[in-house]
């Protein structure tokens, strides 16, 4: 999971270690200045909130969520961790690897039919020469 903050150019919204434009400026919320984007498992969603500060809060308490995550897995985290949170945590992971398995059937039926189109028009190629 990674969070960025995304800045607004006269051509709309670029990220700060790219040149590329993500939204052009005339589709974005007039009421928002702050933007930033979540990368998780190869999706990237976009945000608009009111302020680039309330922006980065979002940014700094993502970070320090997944920071606690990472902590609370290695085992090195010392606070008490409810039990509650535990099934709270276990159906996310549940959905998760839905979701991944999904996303390979998918994936799979995807090439499947790839197959067979190509071998569908490889065989009408050669019955006609």
């Amino acid at each position: 999971m990674e969070s960025k903050p995304l800045h607004l150019t006269t051509y709309g919204l670029q990220p700060a270690d790219d040149h590329e434009v993500i939204v052009f400026a005339q589709d974005l919320p007039s009421s928002c200045s702050g933007y930033f984007s979540i990368t998780t498992a190869g999706d990237t969603r976009y945000y608009a909130v009111a302020s680039k500060e309330e922006a980065h809060t979002w940014i700094n308490s993502i970070r320090q969520g997944r920071q606690a995550n990472i902590e609370l897995a290695m085992g090195h985290d010392k606070r008490p961790y409810p039990e509650s949170w535990r099934y709270i945590d276990a159906m996310g992971e549940e959905r998760v690897n839905k979701n991944g398995r999904i996303k390979e059937i998918m994936k799979g039926s995807d090439r499947r039919e790839m197959e067979m189109m190509e071998f569908m028009d490889g065989g009408a190629t050669n019955r006609f020469s």
